[in-house]
């Protein structure tokens, strides 16, 4: 079920629909570890996802 929750979270990221910080409570791991908690388990996120605006910043 975590892997689901992890898969569903990056989907919804990649789509602009979370954000990173939102994407990373949904599944129990803090904002900064995101992109480090998805490659440990397997699932890479593309260069430019998230929100435009967190893409701005």
């Amino acid at each position: 079920m975590q892997l689901h929750a992890l898969r569903t979270a990056a989907l919804l990221y990649t789509e602009g629909t979370l954000t990173g910080e939102d994407a990373a409570r949904y599944v129990g791991t803090s904002p900064e570890n995101w992109h480090a908690y998805c490659r440990a388990h397997g699932v890479e996120l593309p260069e430019a996802a998230g929100p435009t605006d967190e893409r701005a910043a």
